[in-house]
């Protein structure tokens, strides 16, 4: 699967219109996009967590779930995918955007990963400059996910995947080059993960990456708006 982001800028007290914005002016247009498989909304759930100290995410983050890569190329050159990226209400012209390829891994008492269902999502975004993006990925998705599976009160572990798509000129990269989410029932469920020991075996693993430029984590509540009937 292909997972789209659009990733809007502003101040956090704006989240509510954007979204409203969002929803009334650019939803309709983007749900008749062939391959689209579901579109969640995702909004600030607190300015951080205690064991991060990001500070204000996003206002707004938008994925858009796709079957192909073709399908992603057809959607971002699409005249309603341009539209979306502008919401008058955060007063700017344009969200940042990405394509990633999206990754469902093992937790423990699941022989498959389960759906993602649970409303909490913690968003992590890497960023470069890296020397090799390739090896920095693959180390990454050897050795984090199995650890990210064994907090308590885990629901998902996803990571987000580079792929091999320019985007067309009129738009501009987030410059993530990897993501990663960890999905769980609350703020307070994921609080509670990031109290236990299982953070330090995770922080220890992350001292073993190649060198990057700086990473983000930011905890977001996150609703579905639109699912297509066989997804």
């Amino acid at each position: 699967m292909i997972s789209v982001f659009l990733n809007f800028a502003g101040p956090p007290s704006a989240t509510d219109q954007a979204r409203m914005q969002f929803t009334a002016a650019a939803l309709p247009g983007l749900v008749t996009a062939p391959g689209l498989r579901f579109i969640d909304i995702y909004r600030p759930a607190a300015n951080d967590v205690p064991a991060f100290q990001d500070g204000p995410g996003a206002p707004l983050l938008v994925e858009l779930n796709l079957d192909s890569l073709q399908d992603a190329t057809r959607l971002i050159e699409s005249a309603a995918f341009n539209e979306a990226l502008v919401l008058d209400v955060l007063g700017h012209d344009a969200a940042t955007v990405d394509v990633f390829q999206s990754v469902h891994y093992a937790i423990p008492g699941h022989a498959q990963p389960p759906p993602r269902t649970a409303p909490l999502s913690f968003v992590v975004r890497y960023y470069g400059p890296v020397e090799n993006e390739a090896d920095f990925v693959s180390f990454y998705t050897r050795n984090h996910p199995p650890l990210l599976a064994r907090f308590p009160g885990i629901r998902n572990v996803l990571c987000y995947l580079p792929v091999s798509l320019k985007l067309p000129e009129a738009l501009t990269a987030s410059g993530a080059f990897l993501g990663n989410e960890v999905v769980f029932d609350s703020l307070d469920a994921l609080n509670t993960a990031l109290a236990s020991d299982v953070l330090e075996l995770v922080k220890a693993d992350g001292r073993r990456f190649a060198s990057f430029g700086h990473n983000t984590h930011h905890a977001m509540e996150r609703a579905t708006v639109f699912r297509r009937d066989d997804s």
